[in-house]
């Protein structure tokens, strides 16, 4: 899993987006969305090849980060798999509307 930042400002997503990557991912993608600058936050999944429940959590932690710091953030390009998942979990409402500040 890597994240990064494209000249827009939006946050990068790409790779595996679960288990064995969780805990890195949490602290990268943390990491980012402080050095975000500021108005609203994107995050862009269109790297992400494969994702599972605990990618999902990631995902739900940073919306809560961003709602507890008055961000906007938006999740774009979520694959098939992970969007399956916020279904089955009842979150995929959360994940297409994201955060309004």
């Amino acid at each position: 899993m890597t994240v990064g930042c494209d000249s827009n400002g939006a946050i990068l997503l790409s790779g595996a987006l679960g288990f064995a990557t969780a805990r890195n991912l949490h602290e990268e993608l943390h990491a980012a969305l402080v050095a975000a600058s500021p108005g609203p936050i994107t995050v862009d999944l269109a790297g992400v090849d494969h994702a599972d429940s605990a990618g999902l959590a990631v995902l739900v932690d940073a919306l809560g980060w961003a709602k507890r710091n008055a961000r906007a953030m938006r999740l774009q390009n979520l694959p098939q798999s992970l969007r399956s998942i916020a279904r089955i979990c009842e979150v995929e409402q959360l994940l297409d509307g994201g955060v309004h500040a």
